[in-house]
């Protein structure tokens, strides 16, 4: 019934749709995180966390019907690949924040290039690490 190319970018929708769900569905389990400069609080009443992880299992058992009835392709994806391409994402973000750019929001004291940036230029370099590590794991397989 789909072709070769439908099957293809439906499988990898309601693959990206599972792994998102399958991440709603660790959050809600799990009790508040904490960071040094973030905090994700689980405002959820314990009633309608349920009820979401009730309406998850539901969607999940419909996109394994889908799978059978249209024989979807299960998505192979390594975490490896996933942190080689956020570390990207993170890098860029942390390098947006330097002083440079930061004149674009106003006026910059004198004196932080030296103290805000080397702090951001240390954390980049090991994002960069971390990437390169990813790398190599892909590169060997």
């Amino acid at each position: 019934m789909l072709n070769d190319s439908q099957k293809r970018k439906v499988s990898i929708a309601l693959s990206d749709l599972e792994e998102n769900l399958s991440e709603i569905e660790d959050h809600l389990k799990r009790e508040d995180r904490k960071g040094v400069l973030f905090e994700l609080s689980n405002d959820i009443p314990l009633p309608e966390q349920r009820a979401m992880l009730f309406k998850i299992a539901s969607i999940k058992r419909d996109i394994k019907k889908l799978s059978e009835q249209f024989g979807l392709h299960k998505q192979f994806k390594k975490l490896s690949s996933r942190i080689y391409g956020d570390t990207s994402a993170l890098w860029a973000s942390v390098a947006e924040i330097k002083t440079g750019h930061l004149r674009g929001y106003g006026g910059v004291a004198e004196g932080l290039e030296k103290e805000l940036d080397p702090a951001l230029e240390a954390i980049c370099h090991e994002l960069l690490e971390i990437q390169h590590y990813a790398g190599e794991l892909n590169r060997n397989e």
